[in-house]
């Protein structure tokens, strides 16, 4: 019976320390697998920075990026702003056509030659509008403001004066005026000095002579004829500097060239033409970024 008693919590003593050493054994192989796993993980994440630091892998993820960037501003002005614009010019023509006294077209153009008021112009592979109208009217607006700054100035300058003018007839009515008739007899005394007459023998009536203010009124259009000449022809030899320096002469000032339908045309057609001018400005816009898309994608493929 004690023999029994004994050998039992030897046996349960042995099982339990098996399983003790089956559980030991277990989460070895668990902590095992997991650092596999996490080895795992850490290669994987190693791998994309190992293929960032190659060479020319950032450069490629650069053009490409841009490469995107730039067919989405080509297609938003596509079909945003030059399309929009487009339309409208179109739009605008028609509705001149339909409300005006007659029809704008090719046929409807003053055929007269006249130079080009838009020049496209390209420098380096890039391309530029060169609008001589605006241009022209950007200088004739700068113009008036100067000139009106310019009378500002002198109107400004006139009210001191008169200002101080008034001070002085203030001071000179203070002054004791003379009597009426002094004025009169001082006047009529100056005129018999400057008329002195004549007695002829054979009429024996008094002839008064010319006056000299007459004769010097007599010779004085001429002279004005001639200073008008004169005054005439100084601003056209300015004008003539000045079309040199700018480098056109008056014939061939740019002109608007809605004037080609005429001087009274409806302001359809003029919206029309702010219209077509947007849409030309978008064009040359796409052109650079074909040009540029162009040149990336030469790049990735090489």
């Amino acid at each position: 019976m004690t023999q029994k008693q004994d050998t039992k919590p030897i046996n349960n003593e042995d099982s339990f320390i098996d399983g003790l050493s089956g559980k030991l054994k277990k989460l070895e192989v668990s902590e095992k697998a997991e650092s596999v796993a996490v080895d795992a993980g850490h290669q994987q994440m190693d791998e994309p920075q190992q293929t960032a630091s190659k060479p020319g892998a950032t450069e490629i993820d650069a053009k490409t990026f841009r490469l995107l960037d730039l067919l989405d501003e080509y297609e938003s002005l596509a079909n945003d702003s030059f399309r929009v614009n487009f339309t409208n010019g179109f739009l605008d023509l028609s509705r001149a056509n339909y409300y005006g006294s007659q029809r704008y077209g090719v046929d409807s153009i003053d055929r007269r030659p006249r130079d080009a008021s838009t020049i496209v112009e390209s420098s380096e592979g890039k391309i530029s509008i060169k609008d001589k109208w605006l241009l022209y009217k950007q200088r004739m607006q700068e113009e008036k403001k100067s000139e009106n700054q310019a009378e500002s100035g002198k109107g400004t300058t006139r009210a001191n004066e008169g200002k101080d003018g008034k001070n002085g007839k203030e001071e000179k009515d203070t002054e004791p005026t003379p009597s009426k008739g002094s004025q009169k007899a001082s006047q009529v005394s100056q005129k018999a000095s400057q008329v002195p007459e004549e007695v002829t023998p054979n009429k024996g009536s008094t002839e008064s002579k010319p006056k000299q203010g007459a004769v010097s009124s007599a010779r004085a259009p001429g002279q004005e004829l001639r200073s008008r000449n004169t005054k005439q022809k100084a601003p056209d030899a300015k004008d003539n500097n000045t079309t040199k320096e700018i480098g056109c002469s008056e014939d061939a000032q740019p002109q608007d060239p809605i004037h080609q339908f005429g001087r009274m045309v409806p302001y359809q057609l003029r919206a029309a033409q702010g219209h077509f001018q947007k849409a030309l400005s978008d064009s040359i816009q796409l052109l650079h970024l074909q040009q540029e898309i162009a040149s990336i994608v030469a790049s990735l493929q090489a």
